[in-house]
Protein backbone atom coordinates (compact mmCIF):
# COMPACT_ATOMS: atom_id res chain seq x y z
CA UNK A 1 0.00 0.00 0.00
CA UNK A 2 1.51 3.33 -1.03
CA UNK A 3 1.38 6.46 1.10
CA UNK A 4 -0.67 9.41 -0.14
CA UNK A 5 1.32 12.50 -1.18
CA UNK A 6 -0.15 14.61 1.61
CA UNK A 7 1.26 12.25 4.26
CA UNK A 8 4.79 13.52 3.61
CA UNK A 9 3.78 17.17 3.58
CA UNK A 10 4.99 19.23 6.55
CA UNK A 11 2.27 20.70 8.73
CA UNK A 12 2.04 24.26 9.92
CA UNK A 13 1.82 24.76 13.65
CA UNK A 14 1.77 28.52 14.13
CA UNK A 15 1.54 28.47 17.93
CA UNK A 16 4.54 26.15 18.27
CA UNK A 17 6.41 28.21 15.66
CA UNK A 18 5.87 31.39 17.70
CA UNK A 19 6.80 29.69 20.98
CA UNK A 20 10.03 28.31 19.48
CA UNK A 21 11.00 31.76 18.19
CA UNK A 22 10.19 33.34 21.57
CA UNK A 23 12.34 30.76 23.36
CA UNK A 24 15.23 31.24 20.91
CA UNK A 25 15.09 35.03 21.40
CA UNK A 26 14.58 34.95 25.17
CA UNK A 27 11.21 36.63 24.76
CA UNK A 28 7.58 35.67 25.00
CA UNK A 29 4.79 34.89 22.59
CA UNK A 30 2.08 37.55 22.53
CA UNK A 31 -1.33 36.41 23.77
CA UNK A 32 -3.71 35.27 21.03
CA UNK A 33 -1.01 35.75 18.37
CA UNK A 34 -1.12 39.53 18.65
CA UNK A 35 -4.83 39.99 18.11
CA UNK A 36 -5.24 42.30 21.12
CA UNK A 37 -4.85 46.07 20.69
CA UNK A 38 -2.35 46.15 23.56
CA UNK A 39 -0.23 43.18 22.40
CA UNK A 40 0.34 43.31 18.64
CA UNK A 41 2.32 40.88 16.46
CA UNK A 42 3.50 37.43 17.56
CA UNK A 43 6.64 37.60 19.71
CA UNK A 44 8.18 40.31 21.87
CA UNK A 45 11.67 40.33 23.37
CA UNK A 46 14.13 42.96 24.64
CA UNK A 47 15.07 44.16 21.13
CA UNK A 48 12.46 43.02 18.62
CA UNK A 49 8.75 42.86 17.97
CA UNK A 50 8.41 39.94 15.58
CA UNK A 51 5.69 38.89 13.18
CA UNK A 52 6.15 35.16 12.47
CA UNK A 53 5.05 33.63 9.19
CA UNK A 54 5.12 30.05 7.88
CA UNK A 55 4.43 28.95 4.35
CA UNK A 56 4.47 25.77 2.32
CA UNK A 57 4.74 27.81 -0.87
CA UNK A 58 7.93 28.54 -2.76
CA UNK A 59 7.73 32.29 -2.23
CA UNK A 60 6.53 34.88 0.26
CA UNK A 61 5.58 38.49 -0.53
CA UNK A 62 6.00 41.38 1.87
CA UNK A 63 3.48 44.17 1.43
CA UNK A 64 4.60 47.70 2.30
CA UNK A 65 1.38 48.22 4.30
CA UNK A 66 2.10 45.14 6.43
CA UNK A 67 5.70 46.25 7.06
CA UNK A 68 4.50 49.73 8.05
CA UNK A 69 1.99 48.20 10.49
CA UNK A 70 4.80 46.13 12.02
CA UNK A 71 7.02 49.24 12.23
CA UNK A 72 4.27 51.24 13.93
CA UNK A 73 3.54 48.51 16.48
CA UNK A 74 7.26 48.09 17.21
CA UNK A 75 7.79 51.85 17.59
CA UNK A 76 4.99 52.03 20.18
CA UNK A 77 6.88 49.41 22.19
CA UNK A 78 10.30 51.06 21.66
CA UNK A 79 11.46 47.97 19.73
CA UNK A 80 12.76 47.19 16.26
CA UNK A 81 10.43 45.46 13.77
CA UNK A 82 11.29 41.92 12.68
CA UNK A 83 9.64 39.59 10.22
CA UNK A 84 10.57 35.92 10.66
CA UNK A 85 9.61 33.65 7.75
CA UNK A 86 9.82 29.86 7.65
CA UNK A 87 9.53 28.01 4.36
CA UNK A 88 8.32 24.49 5.06
CA UNK A 89 9.59 21.97 2.53
CA UNK A 90 8.23 18.56 1.69
CA UNK A 91 11.75 17.16 1.64
CA UNK A 92 14.55 18.65 3.69
CA UNK A 93 14.79 21.01 6.60
CA UNK A 94 12.73 24.18 6.85
CA UNK A 95 14.37 27.38 5.62
CA UNK A 96 14.23 30.14 8.25
CA UNK A 97 14.75 33.78 7.30
CA UNK A 98 14.65 37.08 9.18
CA UNK A 99 13.85 40.51 7.74
CA UNK A 100 15.18 43.48 9.71
CA UNK A 101 15.55 47.18 8.93
CA UNK A 102 18.87 47.73 7.12
CA UNK A 103 20.09 50.25 9.67
CA UNK A 104 20.11 47.50 12.30
CA UNK A 105 22.74 45.53 10.43
CA UNK A 106 24.87 48.30 8.95
CA UNK A 107 27.51 50.31 10.76
CA UNK A 108 25.91 53.56 9.76
CA UNK A 109 22.36 54.54 9.05
CA UNK A 110 21.53 54.39 5.39
CA UNK A 111 20.14 57.51 3.81
CA UNK A 112 17.75 57.64 0.91
CA UNK A 113 19.45 58.56 -2.35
Amino acid sequence: MSRPKWADKPTKDNKKHEENWAKARGGRAQPSSGRFWHAKMDVKDEELLTDNKQTERLSFSIRVADWKALQAAAAKEGLAPCLQITFLQTHGSPINLVVLPADMVTRQNLTRT
